[in-house]
């Protein structure tokens, strides 16, 4: 019952943040003190029920201050608010201790009762408690110095703009819509990924039975094949949409995150979002949070700059930050970008020979591209002074390997002056794909059809070899090099002469390459079977999969692929 309380209790302080984070830009409209207010009073009784002392009796507080506020009693101020979402923070550390297992017990807890009764008009505990202001805040000893600072009171202007289709709702209905209420029940995520799992075999026998009737004269079996093969995927698709998730709530830490770091930063930020809608898998949902914070964290600790030196450079006090998520080709596009600095490649460069991570003689060779990604390395930093928010580059490192755990990319484009934009690029789902699958010799590959853009089999005229011995082949009018798989991966094909086998082109990143196959076998989904640990590091494989004749099929990693041809240039 316990992981039921937490699971509720985490959705109820989300619930209630979000609308104290609403109530504080709109402090005249009730409905959000309404909303926090009933959040707080579930937390309380269901706290009480389990005898969890701490947690109901700073909820109690809490649930009496929304509660005048919702009646007019009182007003919203600044300080009651930032208490207020200290409260919330309290709240979570009581159910994380109560999720491992511990009787939560909430730090400062008296402090804290004392003064949220002070707010509420009720008698203090502690007479010192009537004279506590903003500045004696941080010594609640509730702020996290690991995750999110302690909300403070907001000396600088903070705003979270919402997007385009929740401004049209807002604008129809007069006001601004709450959280849609959603039919829905609790599944364990581990029955659901049995179903997946179950699913995935279901799409290999599928497979098996399709490739064994090939040629036959048994029309009817076919015909239950091809409805079978149609069932299954209609089962495919919805048992990968029970795992699929809106970004929204992801999205909304993210603006607690950065009205707190305003504040604590003595900074003004506007916060816009877009997409939120957008789904992914859950798993990369609770993944692709913590490469975010850092990356968010970067952009306004420095990234944006403060409200003078915007204004000595003609920029608006403001600062903006824009996170947005997005389909592109397959994969979940989320675009991180600020209006602040911008990345400075010098400054980078000077950095970069300092540690021996570029040599004097590259460094007027390196494209602006090569030069973001040298913040990548571990531990690298520019920041003049570290601060206790972040520094440009610090922890990019857990970034870039989060990210890639997860089959993604991160990207960065910048301009001295007007800012930077991190693109992550993550699969919809780690289970399922569509790929080509590609024959050399008796071996068979897999390549991921988004990074595919043709197929070919060139002449030769097309076929040039440069001075240092690199093959590339003109496709209208671009030289594009080729990897020779064979050649990679030291096995003998069928075909020598690129004339006689097949050209795939790949891209990533905007780069292009040709892999030399000896033919393409089509198009198939694909379930992925990670590299068991003992085979160690595979160069320029993602992982492999069953085909439909039991036999294993080694799915491509094309940015290594790219990456390799790119280093042996």
């Amino acid at each position: 019952m316990t992981s039921c309380f937490v699971e509720e209790s985490r959705g109820l302080l989300d619930e209630a943040e979000k609308a104290l984070l609403a109530l504080e830009r709109l402090p005249d409209n009730p409905e959000y003190a309404d909303v926090a207010c009933r959040a707080m009073h579930s937390i309380k009784g269901n706290a009480g029920f389990f005898g969890y002392g701490d947690l109901e009796e700073v909820s109690r507080q809490a649930e009496m201050i929304l509660d005048q506020i919702r009646n007019d009693e009182k007003t919203c101020e600044a300080v009651t608010i930032s208490f207020l979402f200290i409260a919330i923070d309290a709240l979570r550390d009581g159910i994380q201790q109560v999720s491992q297992g511990l009787t939560p017990e909430v730090p400062g807890k008296k402090e804290l009762v004392d003064y949220l009764n002070s707010l509420s008009g009720g008698s203090a505990g502690d007479s010192q408690n009537e004279d506590c202001t903003r500045e004696q805040t941080a010594n609640l000893k509730l702020e996290k110095e690991q995750g999110q600072p302690t909300a403070a009171a907001p000396d600088q202007g903070f705003v979270a703009k919402e997007s385009a289709g929740a401004k049209q709702a807002d604008n129809r209905t007069g006001k601004h819509s709450l959280a849609t209420q959603q039919q829905a029940i609790r599944v364990d995520l581990e029955k659901i990924d049995k179903l997946l799992d179950l699913v995935g075999e279901l799409v290999i026998s599928g497979a098996m039975v399709a490739s064994t009737l090939t040629g036959q004269q048994l029309e009817r079996m076919e015909k239950a094949v091809v409805q079978l093969d149609k069932i299954t995927r209609g089962i495919q698709e919805v048992a990968m949409s029970m795992r699929m998730i809106p970004l929204n709530g992801t999205f909304r830490k993210m603006v607690r995150l950065v009205r707190d770091l305003a504040q604590k930063s003595n900074k003004k930020v506007v916060l816009e979002i877009f997409g939120e809608e957008t789904e992914v898998d859950k798993t990369i949902i609770e993944q692709i949070s913590d490469p975010l914070v850092h990356i968010i964290r970067n952009a306004l600790d420095h990234g944006i700059e403060s409200p003078e030196e915007r204004k000595a450079l003609g920029k608006p006090e403001t600062g903006r930050v824009t996170i947005e998520a997005k389909h592109s080709a397959g994969e979940v596009w989320i675009v991180v970008k600020d209006d602040g600095r911008g990345l400075d490649p010098e400054k980078i460069m000077r950095k970069a020979l300092e540690r021996g991570l570029i040599k004097s003689e590259e460094k007027d060779f390196l494209k602006d591209e090569e030069v973001w990604k040298l913040i990548f390395e571990p531990g690298f930093s520019t920041a003049e002074k570290l601060s206790d928010i972040s520094g440009r580059g610090v922890g990019m490192d857990v970034v870039k390997r989060n990210i890639e755990k997860l089959r993604g990319k991160v990207d960065i484009r910048s301009k001295v002056g007007a800012g930077t934009i991190f693109i992550v690029r993550i699969p919809l789902t780690l289970a399922i794909i569509e790929g080509m699958v590609v024959k050399v010799s008796n071996n068979r590959y897999t390549i991921p059809s988004n990074s595919i853009r043709e197929s070919l089999q060139p002449k030769s005229d097309q076929i040039t070899r440069t001075p240092d011995g690199l093959e590339v082949v003109s496709i209208r009018g671009e030289l594009l090099p080729v990897v020779r798989l064979h050649e990679f991966y030291r096995i003998k094909p069928v075909y020598y002469q690129l004339t006689d086998g097949i050209l795939i082109v790949i891209e990533t990143d905007e780069r292009k390459c040709c892999l030399f196959v000896d033919e393409v076998v089509g198009l198939q989904q694909i379930v992925i079977k990670g590299l068991s640990s003992y085979l160690g590091r595979v160069r320029s494989v993602s992982g492999c999969a069953i085909l439909e004749d039991g036999d294993i099929s080694i799915i491509l990693d094309c940015d290594e692929l790219i990456n390799k041809v790119e280093q042996a240039g």
